[in-house]
């Protein structure tokens, strides 16, 4: 559901990795337990679609469980496409 709201919102490439997490959060305490999958997205966002991708994934990926996850906006300052050289917004 999640990634075809991306897709909605016309977002370039979406990278997915698949995640194996050891640890689990039980409040208080955190426990060892059986390894929990979970997904690890990311994607380069242009400024003027943040607040519409943000927006969008609130809705889709939440259960209301403890692990329903975090979206971190941090900036990106500049690009390197190795292939062609080409730097900044022409390397997205």
């Amino acid at each position: 559901m999640l990634v075809s709201c991306m897709k909605e919102i016309t977002l370039g490439n979406l990278t997915i990795n698949r995640q194996l997490n050891l640890w689990h959060q039980v409040h208080p305490v955190r426990v060892a337990v059986p390894l929990l999958c979970h997904a690890h997205l990311g994607a380069v966002i242009p400024d003027e679609k943040l607040e519409a991708v943000l927006k969008a994934i609130e809705p889709s990926a939440r259960t209301g469980a403890v692990g329903d996850g975090k979206v971190f906006v941090s900036g990106i300052e500049d690009v390197l496409r190795v292939r062609t050289g080409e730097r900044g917004a022409a390397a997205v």
